[in-house]
């Protein structure tokens, strides 16, 4: 059954949290303390996961099913829409690159004493097969060490 404004509106907490669905993997989570937040469940790889979408009052209904349908597109397209979520963040607080952050942190620590374990500790970070394999990638993105 799909919820409508008025319904939701309504809901009171419970001692426990429990889970009010919509449709297409769209559910409501309303807390003991009353919060109630948008989340997606979905598949993707096998294996299932979450995207949340915010608090009710801010989030509406009709807005929830709209980014419900543009995560469910994106997931058509074979793009993860958590992952996709965390590299917009990501580019929306710094938007620099993994060279970029390297080199700027080598340009702010220039003057420490190089002592043995911290030159051991740069050449791991500026090894240039390292930054050869990341310097394009966001941090977001970073998921594994890259074999050299």
């Amino acid at each position: 059954m799909a919820l409508t404004d008025t319904a939701i509106r309504k809901l009171r907490p419970t001692d426990n949290p429990f889970k009010l669905g919509d449709s297409a993997g769209l559910y409501l989570l309303i807390k003991p303390n009353g919060s109630k937040l948008w989340y997606m469940k979905y598949r993707i790889d096998g294996k299932e996961k979450k995207l949340a979408f915010g608090p009710y009052p801010d989030v509406s209904l009709l807005t929830a099913r709209q980014l419900r349908n543009a995560a469910r597109s994106k997931m058509r397209a074979g793009v993860d829409p958590s992952v996709d979520k965390k590299i917009a963040q990501q580019k929306k607080k710094n938007g620099q690159t993994f060279r970029q952050i390297a080199i700027n942190w080598h340009a702010d620590h220039r003057r420490w004493i190089w002592t043995v374990n911290l030159r051991r500790r740069k050449h791991s970070i500026t090894r240039p097969c390292r930054l050869r394999n990341y310097q394009n990638y966001y941090p977001g993105r970073i998921t594994t060490p890259a074999g050299c």
